[in-house]
């Protein structure tokens, strides 16, 4: 049960960021989550896109982020936890010290390598319902004033959710798929 691309605890060591982030990971079985309760870094909550729980971070930072997300797959791991095809998660990355224009830079480059990201991921979730492709365009991006404003009306369920930041004054990347993989590829 591991985030999609890490190798292991071992590949958190030294990642010297500072930003704050959030997770969401989804299962489809994850018995013992009870066990979670009281945990300082998770909750867990009924999603009705997965048979199991999502579960979430609490705000999380740098190495000691990365390091309760370890944390968590290890717990995973112990108990067996699963997660199919309709599993998912989502990072939330903290906008809230960021400037307009870095925003527009930041949301400008997720736009022009949305390519690159459907590479990271099987085609079935390209498109899919909960995270379709974007509908912000360049042009309305650069043109953006007022973060909040331009974002309150914003479709959700994009690959790259800038509605997040209207709720939350984050970024939501939702494109990442399952978060166990059996087979090992």
């Amino acid at each position: 049960f591991e985030p999609t691309g890490f190798q292991g605890s071992d590949v958190y060591i030294n990642m010297p960021s500072k930003r704050k982030f959030g997770v969401e990971l989804e299962t489809s079985d994850c018995e013992c989550y009870g066990e979670l309760e009281g945990s300082e870094a998770w909750g867990a909550k009924e999603d009705c896109t997965v048979t199991g729980k999502e579960l979430y971070s609490d705000i999380l930072y740098g190495d000691a982020g990365l390091a309760a997300i370890a944390e968590l797959c290890d717990f995973a791991k112990s108990e067996c936890w699963e997660v199919d095809s309709s599993c998912g998660y989502h990072a939330h990355f903290n906008m809230r010290e960021e400037t307009t224009d870095s925003m527009k830079a930041i949301a400008l480059a997720y736009l022009l390598t949305y390519e690159i990201w459907c590479s990271f991921v099987r085609r079935s979730r390209v498109g899919a319902y909960y995270c379709a492709a974007s509908t912000s365009s360049i042009a309305e991006i650069s043109e953006i004033k007022d973060w909040s404003a331009y974002t309150g009306y914003l479709r959700r369920y994009c690959w790259i959710n800038f509605h997040a930041y209207y709720l939350h004054r984050t970024f939501e990347i939702r494109l990442h798929e399952g978060t166990l993989d059996k087979l090992g590829i």
